[in-house]
């Protein structure tokens, strides 16, 4: 695979996906075929059959812990829908249901950053190979399942062409506090000049020197989570006279992947571009 081939598809090695090997029946409660670690996978379910979320789209997903009741749901779903990479630490201490059979696309190296649900075009390989599963598990038939990718694809190709006229106009430089924005970033053509807080390191390791080039680079905005604690970020700020950008990765209040997409380049548009 050539290496323009592989930055663009890359990402679908990184997202991955849990299938039930038996046949059990959907909840009679909501009807739930699928369950998904966190809000935005489940938002790519939702575009083929009724699917929720183990965590709460307002929780930290690092910092959540589960309960007897998500046990049941796994065990009650068709499917289950991971990020992989290690960020759904809490299955090292939780053993699936033996009903579960991984199916993780891991065959290439993996890098330090979990985050890859920002991106649209892991996303939309993501929803493909989605779609070409519910055809074979016999959940939905040919014509369902391609309709209903149609659908998903147009929907996310109009926010996207969207997105990459308006950046296209505007050339963004930030400091990310944690790399949440990277691979949007890498997406839309945004500018991450560094990240304070990397991949399993200490909070202040790279404080001084990320500091040091915003001064120096006059860098003066700083993209973070809502969902993280920010005292660092808000320090960083105050001695660099930066603004800071919150978004929420997750999407706590919308119902539709690409408008996920939409929400989180919204909070950068406005913040940054708008206000030149």
């Amino acid at each position: 695979m050539n290496s323009a081939l592989r930055i663009y598809f890359l990402p679908l090695l990184f997202l991955a996906f849990v299938f039930v090997s038996g046949c059990l029946s959907p909840t009679v409660e909501n009807n739930t075929f699928a369950v998904a670690s966190i809000h935005p996978l489940a938002l790519i379910g939702s575009a083929f059959v009724n699917t929720s979320e183990l965590i709460p789209a307002s929780t930290n997903p690092h910092l959540w812990e589960p309960k007897p009741s998500s046990i049941e749901r796994l065990k009650e779903a068709k499917f289950y829908l991971r990020v992989g990479m290690g960020f759904e630490g809490w299955e090292r201490t939780l053993p699936l249901p033996s009903n579960l059979t991984l199916a993780d696309y891991e065959d290439e190296p993996i890098p330090a950053n979990p985050h890859i649900w920002l991106d649209p075009v892991a996303v939309r390989a993501y929803a493909e190979a989605l779609s070409k599963k519910l055809e074979i598990l016999h959940i939905l038939s040919s014509n369902e399942s391609q309709s209903k990718l149609n659908i998903f694809e147009a929907e996310l190709s109009n926010i996207d062409e969207e997105i990459k006229k308006q950046a296209a106009g505007c050339n963004i430089t930030y400091v990310a506090y944690v790399p949440i924005l990277s691979y949007f970033s890498r997406h839309y053509g945004l500018n991450e000049a560094a990240v304070v807080v990397r991949q399993g390191e200490p909070p202040l390791k790279h404080y001084e020197e990320v500091k040091e080039l915003m001064l120096k680079k006059h860098i003066k905005f700083i993209v973070t989570s809502k969902l993280v604690n920010n005292d660092v970020t808000k320090k960083l700020a105050y001695e660099t006279n930066a603004t800071i950008i919150y978004i929420d990765p997750l999407g706590a209040n919308v119902t539709s992947y690409p408008q996920l997409i939409k929400n989180v380049w919204e909070d950068i548009y406005t913040k940054v571009c708008l206000r030149r």
